[in-house]
Order: C-alpha cells, then sequence, then structure tokens
C-alpha cells in the first residue's frame, strides 16, 4: 500500500519529464524499466495522435486567421462570345458579336474593421496554446495509467513469489503434520494442514491471475508485451508547499480556453460592423463593350462595407460564446 500511495507523485515525475524527452528508447534486455515502459506507451498510444491532430488543427486555424489581416491578391479572367447592340456613348453598333477577354488582378488589404479581427486572432492564438497543454495534460494522463499498470505487474510478481514461499511452508507442514498422525498423532492437524495448503495454492492461483491481468494492461499502454524490472524507488516531496494544483496542464488549458471563450465573446459582438478596405485593381482587356479594340482599366478604391441588419443572426453566436465561457469556467 504504501508503494502504491507513491503512484500519482511518481507519475508526475515521469510524465513531467517524458513531455520534453519523449524520445527514450527502451533497452534491449529482457526487462523494462519503468522510464522504458512510459516511453512505449507515449509513441504507441492512439489518444496521443488523435490530441495531436487536434493541436494541428488549432494551429492551422490560427494561420488562417492570421491572413485575414494580411493582404489578399487574386485574379479573375474571362474569355468568349459578347453581343452588344449598344456602344457605351448610345450609339447602335449593328448588334455585333465579338469575342471578348478581359483579365483582372485585384489587390485587397484590410484597413479598419474595428477590432473584430484582431480579437479573433487573439482568441485564436488563446486556442493554439490550450490545445497544446492538453496535449500535454493526455501525455500525463497516459503516463499515469502505464505507472499504475507496471506497479502492479511489479508488486503481482512479489505476491507470486510469497505465496510460492507461502504454499512451500504449507506443503512442509502437511508433510509434518502427516508423520506425526502416522506416529500415533491427531488425525485432526492433518485436515487442518491440508486445508491451509489447498488454500495457500488457490491464493497462489489467484495472484497468477492478476500477474495476467496486470501485464494485459500493461500492454493496452505499451502495444507489446513487457517484463518488468522490478518495482522501482518512488521520489519524494519535503513539503506539500512544493506542490501548486495551478501547474497542472489541464487546468491551464482550461484557463487559457476561458480566455479564448470570452474574446470569441466579443468578437461575435463585432462581426457584423463596419468594415474598411483598401482594393486596388488593373484589368487589361479586349472587345468588352460591344466596341472593338482595347479596354485597359485601372482603380484604387476605399471600400466602405456594414451589414445594418441580419435579422437577429448575430445573437445565436453571441449565446454559443456565452455558453463556452460557462463551460470553461464549471472545468476550472
Amino acid at each position: 500500500m504504501k508503494t502504491k500511495s507513491a503512484l500519482p507523485l511518481l507519475a508526475f515525475c515521469l510524465a513531467a519529464n517524458l513531455t520534453v524527452q519523449p524520445q527514450i528508447q527502451a533497452g534491449t534486455g529482457g526487462n523494462a524499466s519503468l522510464a522504458e515502459a512510459v516511453a512505449k506507451a507515449l509513441a504507441f498510444d492512439p489518444t496521443l495522435r488523435k490530441v495531436r491532430a487536434d493541436t494541428h488543427e488549432a494551429q492551422g486555424y490560427w494561420r488562417e486567421v492570421r491572413a485575414d489581416r494580411l493582404p489578399q491578391l487574386s485574379l479573375n479572367a474571362a474569355g468568349g462570345i459578347a453581343y452588344r447592340d449598344r456602344s457605351i456613348d448610345g450609339i447602335a453598333t449593328g448588334g455585333n458579336t465579338l469575342f471578348s477577354r478581359s483579365a483582372t488582378l485585384i489587390g485587397r488589404q484590410l484597413l479598419a474593421d474595428f477590432g473584430y479581427s484582431r480579437l479573433r486572432q487573439m482568441d485564436a492564438e488563446q486556442r493554439l496554446i490550450a490545445r497544446d497543454l492538453l496535449d500535454r495534460a493526455e501525455r500525463e494522463k497516459t503516463a499515469f495509467g502505464t505507472v499504475e499498470a507496471y506497479l502492479d505487474v511489479a508488486l503481482a510478481q512479489r505476491q507470486i513469489a510469497l505465496a510460492e514461499q507461502n504454499v512451500a511452508l504449507h506443503k512442509k507442514v502437511l508433510g509434518l503434520a502427516t508423520e506425526r498422525a502416522q506416529a500415533a498423532g491427531n488425525q485432526a492437524d492433518v485436515e487442518l494442514s491440508g486445508a491451509r495448503y489447498s488454500l495457500a495454492e488457490t491464493m497462489l492461483r489467484e495472484r497468477r491471475l492478476a500477474l495476467a491481468q496486470a501485464q494485459a494492461q500493461l500492454e493496452r499502454y505499451t502495444g507489446e508485451p513487457l517484463q518488468v524490472a522490478g518495482m522501482p524507488t518512488p521520489p519524494a516531496i519535503r513539503s506539500r508547499d512544493e506542490i501548486d494544483p495551478t501547474r497542472n496542464w489541464h487546468y491551464q488549458a482550461a484557463t487559457k480556453q476561458l480566455e479564448a471563450a470570452r474574446l470569441e465573446k466579443e468578437t461575435m459582438k463585432r462581426k457584423y460592423g463596419p468594415r474598411i478596405f483598401l482594393e486596388v485593381s488593373g484589368t487589361l482587356g479586349q472587345d468588352v463593350l460591344g466596341i472593338e479594340g482595347r479596354d485597359n482599366a485601372t482603380s484604387a478604391m476605399i471600400v466602405f462595407s456594414w451589414d445594418l441588419f441580419d435579422g437577429g443572426r448575430r445573437t445565436g453566436p453571441i449565446e454559443q460564446a456565452l455558453a463556452a465561457i460557462l463551460r470553461q469556467e464549471a472545468i476550472i
């Protein structure tokens, strides 16, 4: 029981170390140390691969949001038959059918959106940090499970050794009781010794079953059968003051997600606000107005956009953001 009570501290130390150095390789010997078992589990666990995928997704979202504040460049091109029966100055052209073609290069730069894109980028940054912290929290969780399974195997092996000694002692006692009964002893002692011997054998079989179960649990984490090297020496702490619960990865991730939820709420409030762009375009065209000849154009304009009424659409995302805030506060 003393060994099991040191499990949380031992697992935390190993997880914290292996989060930084997950490349530890298992030894070539027949028995695996606890550090090697945890390293194998961190490399094998499919849940960690899923969490890493979530982190990459958050990083991609951050890149997408950041791009909204950077210059945008697009190319539009068209070509085909065009029929016009009037020219641009109102003079009839006789219904000429011309082959028209044009190519337009448009550059756009956001000048102001009154904080919407800035808040959105800050939201994405907080979500990215939170996903990284959740990745570390999942690594720690895997390390906890691996350490517990490893210690169960080591404990079961030790209990089997003791159970085998117990069987040997009861067998010896049964033999002595039988010899004494043959020498005019009490037959009841033989029956009692035989019952205790049977009980010791049953206990040995139970210990072997417990070992098989513990080995199966350890294999579930590491992905391969391992022979443990024995009970490790657990670390110790001098005082409870050395423990800071707020440095837990999951707790830190929840605080970052709370910040992101609050930023998302402010973002949704400004999503439908006014926006100002600088739009520069250049067009190369031929026969685009029904009059044969070139038609080139350039422009540089300030574009103002503002969604004045959306039928109450913006209230839905704001309510979702409020729910996310309440959820993260509950988790914290």
